[in-house]
């Protein structure tokens, strides 16, 4: 019976194509489908933030995902209608229901468009459609799969993109509110369809992509707010389903650099990290500070916008496999002046990878991003060297510290980023290759061993 509800399914998408998409092939996927009972038909990954979710100012790069299970509607952007119908909002309102049925009519293959719109964009923070990260996710989880041996991602992936450039939280993210709104549309009208081609669903995760409109906004107050609709969206979508299965969330870390609007603080990416050590559904999916800034020190390029979703794929991948760690210390030790931190992951020194826009590099250069500090504040590292077992790095002192930092010289200072990555390199985009880097993080000495 599934096999023909499959058949069925492959059969109706190959005629409901739009804007030159009008085959999805799903030679191979069959097998992976019955092999793999654990996952539904169809997984929902929803990409949630502000600009950088958006993929808003880069040059978009807009090549085909090989996976022919990656899936949207008729765009993976789906807040701003002015950019499919060039309509106004109160164009849309007074014709909502005609607008959202022809929109949500059907699943075609992920295929982003980018630097268009139609002339009658409704948010001023997007004046254009780019390229989102949501083909970089599904370039990342193919890649994956097919390492594993695969012909594909053996499951079906629904990418949708509600977000909104320039906001806050909780603000348009809240309970009614235009975010969190469109949303929950998304996810009704993808059940909806499902259950209409006889398909399972679920949610799988919210990559999360906010945080730059908060730098002002205390450590407490962020992890508070950033924990609070991440439950309130978790349950409100499984209400929707019916899944049993708590939506994972995995946020890229928002660094930000000293070229955000003259903010200058690590508080949102303290929250997340710490977000990460201590919610069981929240994950750490990669920092931001080694990729490339565009021009304006706040956006990404294009690619560099490509490689984060590549990275989010990638973590996605693990979480499925339930191989995924956070990358810390799993263990700290401290013998007088020196410190020895261990990891679970073979793990390299390099700054060759690193971008130079909106950092200092030269001022992590003889600590590979490592701050120590006495317990009156001062900086005591003298040396910091990888250990030849390749999981380990020893920092010496010229005092014992009281205070370890990774990637930032204090909580209210930008970010200086850090020399550490994970030994492996992953096929991300074209020829360039997966740099896993350790996220900004403080590091509690009052946890070492002796």
């Amino acid at each position: 019976m599934k096999k023909r509800l499959l058949i069925f399914f492959n059969a109706v998408l190959m005629f409901t194509g739009v804007h030159g998409v009008n085959q999805l092939s799903t030679e191979g996927s069959m097998d992976q489908q019955v092999d793999n009972p654990e996952h539904p038909d169809v997984m929902h990954i929803i990409t949630l933030g502000q600009s950088l979710s958006m993929g808003y100012i880069a040059t978009p790069l807009c090549n085909d995902v090989e996976s022919e299970q990656a899936l949207m509607f008729k765009r993976v952007r789906t807040q701003d209608f002015g950019y499919i119908y060039g309509i106004s909002k109160a164009e849309y309102a007074a014709n909502q229901e005609q607008y959202d049925n022809d929109f949500y009519a059907s699943f075609v293959k992920l295929t982003e468009a980018g630097g268009y719109g139609a002339g009658k964009a409704w948010e001023s923070a997007s004046p254009k459609e780019y390229e989102t990260p949501c083909a970089g996710i599904a370039e990342g989880l193919y890649n994956a799969f097919k390492e594993e041996g695969r012909n594909d991602i053996p499951f079906k992936v629904l990418f949708t993109a509600p977000g909104i450039g320039g906001t806050v939280i909780p603000g348009p993210y809240a309970a009614g509110e235009r975010i969190f709104e469109r949303c929950i549309k998304d996810v009704q009208k993808a059940k909806a369809l499902c259950d209409s081609l006889g398909l399972t669903y679920k949610v799988s995760h919210i990559v999360w992509m906010q945080g730059e409109g908060n730098g002002a906004t205390s450590i407490a107050s962020y992890s508070s707010e950033l924990a609070n609709l991440m439950n309130l969206y978790n349950t409100r979508i499984k209400c929707i389903t019916g899944q049993e299965d708590d939506v994972e969330v995995v946020n890229y870390q928002t660094t930000l650099n000293k070229g955000i609007n003259g903010t200058q603080t690590q508080y949102p990416a303290i929250a997340q990290f710490q977000l990460a050590e201590n919610n069981p559904l929240i994950h750490m999916g990669a920092p931001i500070y080694n990729l490339e800034f565009a021009a304006d020190n706040v956006h990404l390029t294009g690619l560099s916008s490509r490689m984060i979703g590549n990275s989010m794929g990638r973590i996605i991948y693990r979480l499925f496999k339930k191989t995924y760690t956070l990358f810390k210390p799993v263990e700290t030790r401290i013998s007088g002046n020196t410190l020895v931190l261990i990891f679970d992951r073979d793990i390299v020194f390099d700054a060759d990878n690193l971008t130079a826009n909106g950092h200092d590099i030269s001022e992590i250069a003889t600590n590979a991003g490592f701050f120590a500090k006495d317990s009156e504040g001062h900086d005591v590292i003298s040396s910091v060297t990888l250990g030849a077992d390749e999981r380990s790095i020893v920092i010496e002192c010229s005092t014992r510290p009281t205070t370890l930092y990774y990637g930032f010289n204090e909580p209210d200072s930008y970010t200086l980023g850090g020399f550490v990555r994970e030994k492996e390199q992953s096929a991300a985009y074209l020829e360039n290759k997966l740099n896993v880097y350790m996220p900004v993080q403080v590091i509690d000495i009052q946890d070492m061993k002796e």
